[in-house]
């Protein structure tokens, strides 16, 4: 029976727990908020993985290359991210503006409205980590990265110019490659359990805001699909699969489905990093 079971792919059992988490939620309303731990728990579980899934598969991978190969993979690693970001942001403008999904909202805070973005130094600055431990420690994911990248270039250095430390610095890239494959098994295990954590999010958040959440916020939450469709079709399916990559757009939307319907689920995208690595 098990094994009939996991010959399923994970993708179709985790969209039929969406949808019976959905019904149940609907035909049970409030009584769902009892399963809402399992799904508390299956978000725990993807978050607590994010951070060293990061450090070592960064540092598994850094082991095959050079230094040199290391900097243009973080020059065009810093381009690609600083190009998305852009098409992303063009785009959230220009979706806000036609289909205006905040007008006649009155903020009862005015606090709210009068923050500034912080400055393009403060952003750049902030990937730097102050203190590297801290980063890790409160997840911020950029500055971990920064910091990952930096060690990882130190590491192949040292391999490179002392040949006495050599063997030491393999030592070490070979215990992150090991610690990277024990996480794997773990991911494995946590994705068998997001079919019953994916159900309960689903259950518990439709049963206690009911449906009519999505009907209030629905100028919002249209605004928002569209804005998301347009990012992957322009940025990903054309731009980066089609110009850059060469990469056919149905192959790379089969390879994102699971990330995509945990993204979905879990209304989280850094928890769907472990989906995926």
């Amino acid at each position: 029976m098990w094994d009939e079971y996991r010959s399923v792919p994970l993708i179709y059992r985790i969209f039929v727990a969406f949808v019976a988490g959905s019904a149940a939620g609907i035909l049970f309303g409030e009584r769902m908020a009892v399963v809402s731990p399992l799904g508390e728990l299956f978000i725990r579980l993807l978050n607590m993985l994010i951070i060293p899934i990061i450090v070592f598969t960064l540092l598994s991978g850094i082991r095959q290359l050079s230094p040199a190969q290391l900097g243009k993979i973080g020059g065009s690693t810093v381009g690609l991210y600083a190009v998305t970001t852009t098409i992303a942001g063009l785009i959230g403008l220009a979706v806000a503006n036609i289909l205006q999904p905040g007008r006649g909202v009155e903020f009862l805070d005015a606090e709210a409205r009068s923050q500034a973005p912080p400055s393009l130094t403060d952003v750049l600055l902030g990937i730097v980590p102050s203190n590297p431990v801290t980063a890790l420690a409160e997840g911020n994911l950029l500055a971990t990265v920064f910091f990952v990248i930096t060690f990882g270039i130190a590491l192949t250095y040292v391999r490179a110019r002392q040949d006495d430390l050599a063997e030491t610095v393999d030592s070490i890239f070979a215990a992150f490659e090991v610690g990277t494959e024990a996480l794997f098994v773990i991911v494995r295990g946590v994705l068998e359990y997001g079919v019953v954590g994916i159900f309960a999010l689903m259950a518990s958040g439709i049963g206690t805001e009911g449906i009519g959440v999505f009907s209030s916020l629905g100028e919002l939450v249209l605004a928002v699909a569209v804005a998301v469709v347009a990012h992957i079709v322009i940025t990903y399916l054309f731009l980066l699969m089609g110009l850059v990559m060469n990469v056919s757009p149905v192959a790379f939307l089969a390879g994102a489905k699971d990330a995509m319907v945990t993204a979905f689920a879990t209304r989280s995208s850094s928890g769907t990093l472990p989906v995926t690595m």
